[in-house]
């Protein structure tokens, strides 16, 4: 599902969901994203998708 899919069904905003990617709490893919090249100039582009699994173990989670 989308970051905007996975926010809502969370119930809270598309920017905490990257921060929960950023700190390894919600597994995801990214799709059709560059490799990074030397210098870091590359750009990372393409889509995430976040697995129906993982947003229910950031449920469990949450209501403890």
């Amino acid at each position: 599902m989308s970051v905007q899919e996975a926010a809502t069904l969370l119930g809270v905003h598309a920017c905490t969901i990257y921060r929960y990617i950023k700190a390894g709490l919600l597994a995801h893919k990214r799709l059709g994203s560059e490799p990074p090249q030397e210098g870091g100039t590359g750009r990372r582009g393409g889509g995430i998708r976040i697995p129906v699994w993982s947003i229910d173990e950031m449920r469990k989670v949450r209501q403890q």
